[in-house]
């Protein structure tokens, strides 16, 4: 089945539980008193794209889950979950659903490798194509570990200056620091890992408010 994209950035044939997923979008926001509208003000999306999430007729990036999930005060992860958690959790190589990270072109593709949405820590498994730059910068909570398995790729911190990091380098740095990656002259892949802190909430957001709508 050819694939296609909606205003998410999604791929439609994603495996993710679409029409569970807005359910559940639904079902907390409803519970804090939300419209709509209130979400779409916090997050910078259209009403009309949050109506479609929230009734199954779409995907959603990673990106703007994010946002979506920070508006209702909860973690992305959280909203993915699907059942009580369990004491081990094995993310096989082919499993776990790629998404586009953002609207950038060409994006930068995400594979969240975490299934236990209670735990303080999320890792997923990061492709970082040639030319990328996340532009916007992000910001969010917890502390960022960032491991290149293969390629080049440099991090940009805003007052911290640049950094480039090649296969085997590790970053770590506080992720409230707004941070941009940029690829290099080939694809990149690595491991990123945000440490949540106690109470905090993984809100990746961008300095733009538009740049996921």
């Amino acid at each position: 089945m050819q694939k296609t994209r909606s205003e998410s950035g999604a791929s439609e044939s994603d495996s993710v539980d679409i029409a569970l997923l807005g359910q559940r979008i639904r079902l907390v926001r409803t519970d804090l008193g939300m419209t709509l509208a209130d979400v779409a003000r916090e997050t910078g999306l259209s009403t009309g794209f949050l109506s479609q999430v929230e009734n199954g007729l779409t995907n959603v990036s990673l990106g703007a889950l994010y946002r979506i999930a920070g508006a209702l005060k909860i973690t992305a992860p959280e909203l993915l979950a699907q059942g009580a958690e369990p004491i081990v959790s094995v993310v096989r190589r082919d499993e776990g659903v790629w998404r586009s990270a953002d609207e950038a072109d060409p994006p930068q593709l995400a594979r969240m490798l975490t299934s236990t949405p209670r735990r303080r820590m999320e890792i997923r498994e990061c492709v970082v194509p040639p030319g990328f730059r996340s532009d916007p910068a992000w910001t969010h909570a917890g502390d960022e570990i960032l491991y290149v398995l293969e390629g080049t790729v440099s991090v940009e911190l805003e007052g911290h200056g640049v950094e480039t990091l090649e296969a085997g380098d590790t970053m770590v740095f506080v992720a409230n620091v707004p941070h941009r990656w940029i690829g290099g002259d080939s694809e990149a892949r690595l491991l990123n890992i945000v440490v949540l802190l106690p109470g905090s909430s993984p809100t990746l957001s961008q300095s733009v408010p538009d740049h996921l709508a």
